[in-house]
């Protein structure tokens, strides 16, 4: 019982020594990181604030000097080549009137277009050449800017310079600049920052100098990039940072100023800001130790008791285990632990009570009733289900292997039955497979002579095109025939009038020549020649005339001809077309058919290997049938060992008394793979009832 005990005890404190530390730890490290959010935050906020008064500052000095670049004296000065002395003067005393009232200015300069300075409040700098400074480039570029920090010259101090371009209708015409020392921002915003005893704020330009610190001797003289600290924190540009600067941890919260590009910064040492958390630490742990001490002893004197009870109980329990149902606890406490010891008396109870009946079901008595405890009683309902399954299950398989017995026979009868009609199928499909195959042929070689055919039929549609072509240039050439020898009567219809023409001419010349008398003699030759020349050629233009309408008439007719012979070759085309046409689907039906004739045989040939492989079925089936009526027999044998509610099994069936051997299918299985390997040759097709419809 000790060990039980402590087994308890034990465990429990140890689980409230880890829960109150585990308590404390989370309440440490809660609070711890609240603290450092909280610090974490007041640094951001410190730096984020600092960020937005430089940039504020910064905007105010812009503004201050862009004021001062609408002075009509500044632009007057810059536009001329040669400024009057009195403008420069007053330009002067008004540069040193606006330095007494803002007392950050160190100077303030006008500088022209080639660099040189025009107007200072020192008369010393006038004429001084800054053209190579880069924030007087800049400017001339139109840009304002704002240079690095560096140490005056005059004073020792940190100064920048800011500069703005002076522009005349758009043009840039000079820079005035203005030098503004970095020591009264230092005194008004980063000297008053405190954080915990030794923190502060501090700033640096772009390249990573201090130019703003509480301590003076570091301004312009430290470099916080040759630091490996330094350069990791200007790597980042925000946020924030712990590192080790002298042996000493601190955290810094940095953010980079966007209008100028300084580093503002705020840290203090960790040890110093963190100090109350390890106060918090030691308090907490002070308290847990006390808390678990008294929850120690607490828990001591309420589980003693407890844990002897229990101790009793589990013996109890594991009799039970082993099996032992004889003993009882009886113990005489009216509280949980007393509810307990009854409970498991009643169990012992209850199991010894399903254990005869399990012992009963064993020996195959399925007649017992099993009484349930309660309403709940899981096992004895479980065990009352058993025995009523088991009695209709029996039953059942009684009944139902003397229906095997008497259907396995009639199986056996239906499979032989099957397995010969299969055979006789198998040999019908065969014969239908060889007319397939041979009226396959035959539909094949049909579909080739018609391929042939339809390309004859092409080949003299093409011929036909052809003449049909021909014959329209002919039907062409006729009437250019006809049409030139019509232009030729024209002409020698013209030639008959000249030569009229001509007669007349020289019938008027012979009777000027008979008026003349002797003189005309000569004169009247010639012209009875002429005349009959004109006589001669009017005749032979009347015959070529005549001879040519004929050739004309006869051009007609050839051409009527030639037209109707061009309308009978069009028509055979049209003719031969169709033809071809039509044999060329005659070709495709034949080619469809034959593929058709193809599938169907392989179709064929698949349902001859289905029938064979259906012959083999049926064997085994009848195999199977056999072996099942013997196995119906053994069933029956073993049913006869039990003893069921208003039921006697029958006896045992005579000629069974050892479980029957399980090889009668082998033959069928033999058989089946036999077929099995004799089909596998045959090509596979998918035909189904639509596929034969088009056939």
């Amino acid at each position: 019982m000790k060990s039980l005990r402590n087994r308890i005890l034990f465990p429990v404190i140890g689980f409230i020594i880890l829960g109150m530390a585990l308590s404390a730890v989370l309440s440490t490290r809660t609070t711890s990181h609240i603290v450092q959010n909280i610090i974490t935050d007041q640094l951001e906020t410190l730096t984020r604030n600092l960020s937005a008064q430089i940039s504020a500052w910064i905007q105010d000095l812009r503004g201050d000097l862009k004021t001062q670049c609408r002075q009509e004296i500044f632009t007057k000065i810059l536009s001329q080549e040669t400024p009057r002395a009195e403008e420069l003067e007053k330009a002067n005393k008004l540069m040193q009137e606006f330095m007494k009232t803002y007392d950050i200015y160190d100077s303030i300069t006008l500088i022209d277009r080639t660099g040189k300075v025009v107007a200072h409040p020192n008369p010393e700098v006038i004429g001084l050449d800054l053209s190579t400074r880069s924030y007087f480039k800049l400017g001339m570029q139109g840009q304002n800017n704002i240079s690095n920090v560096i140490k005056s010259k005059v004073t020792g101090r940190p100064i920048f310079t800011i500069a703005e371009p002076m522009k005349l209708h758009g043009e840039v015409i000079g820079v005035l600049t203005s030098c503004i020392e970095l020591s009264k921002f230092t005194e008004q915003f980063i000297v008053p920052i405190k954080i915990g005893s030794d923190g502060y704020a501090f700033m640096t330009d772009k390249t990573g100098m201090i130019c703003s610190h509480p301590d003076t001797d570091v301004i312009l003289q430290t470099n916080i990039s040759a630091f490996d600290w330094g350069k990791q924190l200007m790597s980042r540009k925000n946020g924030i940072e712990t590192y080790t600067f002298e042996g000493i941890e601190k955290i810094v919260s940095f953010r980079t100023e966007p209008t100028t590009g300084w580093f503002v910064a705020a840290g203090a040492d960790t040890e110093d800001i963190f100090s109350v958390i390890d106060s918090l630490i030691m308090r907490n742990g002070i308290i847990g130790i006390i808390v678990v001490l008294v929850l120690a002893v607490m828990v001591i004197l309420i589980v003693r008791p407890i844990t002897n009870i229990l101790g009793k109980g589990v013996a109890f329990a594991q009799d039970i285990k082993n099996g032992d149902l004889s003993g009882r606890l009886h113990f005489s406490r009216r509280d949980e632990l007393g509810l307990l010891a009854e409970a498991l008396d009643t169990m012992a109870d209850s199991l010894q009570q399903r254990a005869a009946l399990a012992e009963a079901i064993a020996d195959g008595d399925l007649t017992r009733d099993v009484v349930l405890t309660s309403e709940h009683d899981v096992l004895g309902r479980a065990l009352r289900n058993m025995t009523d399954r088991l009695n209709d299950i029996l039953r059942q398989i009684d009944s139902a292997s003397e229906q095997i017995d008497s259907g396995s026979g009639q199986v056996a009868d239906s499979a032989q039955a099957l397995s010969q009609g299969a055979t006789q199928q198998a040999a019908a499909i065969e014969e239908i497979g060889a007319s397939l195959g041979e009226l396959s042929g035959r539909t094949h070689e049909n579909a080739e002579n018609a391929q042939t055919a339809n390309s004859l039929a092409n080949t003299a549609r093409r011929a036909a095109h052809g003449g049909s072509e021909q014959m329209q240039q002919m039907v062409a050439a006729m009437q250019e025939i006809s049409e030139s020898g019509q232009n030729i009567s024209k002409i020698i219809k013209t030639i008959d009038e000249i030569a009229f023409q001509t007669n007349l001419l020289a019938l008027n010349a012979a009777v000027e020549a008979a008026r003349a008398g002797q003189h005309g003699k000569g004169f009247a030759v010639v012209a009875e020649e002429v005349r009959n020349l004109a006589a001669r050629s009017a005749d032979a233009a009347r015959e070529t005339a005549e001879l040519i309408e004929g050739s004309v008439k006869k051009g007609e007719n050839g051409t009527d001809i030639a037209n109707r012979t061009a309308a009978a070759l069009e028509e055979i085309v049209v003719g031969i077309g169709k033809t071809a046409d039509l044999v060329g689907e005659i070709a495709a039906s034949s080619k469809e058919q034959s593929d058709g004739l193809a599938q169907v045989n392989d179709g064929i040939n698949q349902i001859d290997a289905v029938t064979q492989s259906n012959t083999a079925g049926a064997e085994e089936s009848a195999a199977a049938a056999e072996e099942l009526s013997s196995q119906s027999a053994y069933m029956r044998q073993l049913l006869s060992q039990f003893r069921l509610r208003g039921h006697a099994a029958k006896p045992p069936a005579p000629g069974y008394a050892q479980q029957p051997s399980i090889s009668a299918p082998k033959a069928a299985q033999t058989l089946k793979a036999e077929t099995a390997g004799q089909n596998s040759s045959i090509p596979q097709i998918a035909l189904d009832d639509a596929d034969f419809g088009k056939y």
